[in-house]
C-alpha cells in the first residue's frame, strides 16, 4: 500500500536531509511507494520561501519533492471526499458521528482536509507526526502517527 506524507514530515526530512534515509526508514519501514498531495508541495515551498533558505537548501527541496509522486487537485472525486470530511469533521453528518467520548466538532485546516481527502480518495496510509487527522482514523483514513522527534 503506498503512503501519503503529511507536510510535517517533509519538513523535517527538508531541514536535516542527512537524516533523510533514516527517517524514511522510521516512518515507511516497508518502503512503499510514497506520495503526496500538491497542497504538500505548496506548504513546503511556502515555508522554505518564508525562512529564506538559500540555493543549496532549495536544490534539496527540489530533489526531495521529485522522489515523489504528487497527486493533484483535478476530480470532482477528490473536491467530494474533501466536502465530506469538511462536514463529518464538523459534527454535522447525520449517517456518522465523531470517534470519542466527547464527539465535538474539529476545525481542520484547509489543507489538512485536502491532504486527507487524498489519503482516504486513494486509500493512501497518512502518515503524520501530529493528531490532526485522529478523529479521521475509524471512518476516513489508515493513519500512521510518529511523535517528533522521530529518533
Amino acid at each position: 500500500m503506498a503512503v501519503l506524507f503529511d507536510t510535517n514530515v517533509l519538513f523535517t526530512i527538508a531541514r536535516d536531509p542527512s537524516q533523510e534515509q533514516t527517517i524514511r526508514n522510521k516512518v515507511n519501514p516497508d518502503h512503499e511507494q510514497e506520495v503526496i498531495s500538491i497542497v504538500n508541495v505548496g506548504e513546503l515551498w511556502s515555508f522554505v520561501r518564508q525562512n529564506g533558505w538559500g540555493s543549496n537548501r532549495l536544490a534539496g527541496v527540489d530533489i526531495l519533492l521529485q522522489k515523489m509522486v504528487v497527486i493533484r487537485i483535478d476530480s470532482d472525486l477528490l473536491v467530494d471526499r474533501y466536502v465530506e470530511i469538511d462536514v463529518f469533521s464538523q459534527g454535522k453528518n447525520l449517517e456518522m458521528s465523531l470517534p470519542g467520548p466527547d464527539k465535538s466538532a474539529r476545525n481542520m485546516g484547509k489543507n489538512d482536509l485536502w491532504i486527507a481527502a487524498t489519503a482516504s480518495l486513494f486509500n493512501l496510509q497518512l502518515i503524520t507526526m501530529d493528531g490532526d487527522f485522529d478523529h479521521l482514523e475509524t471512518n476516513y483514513i489508515r493513519l500512521n502517527k510518529f511523535t517528533h522527534p522521530l529518533f
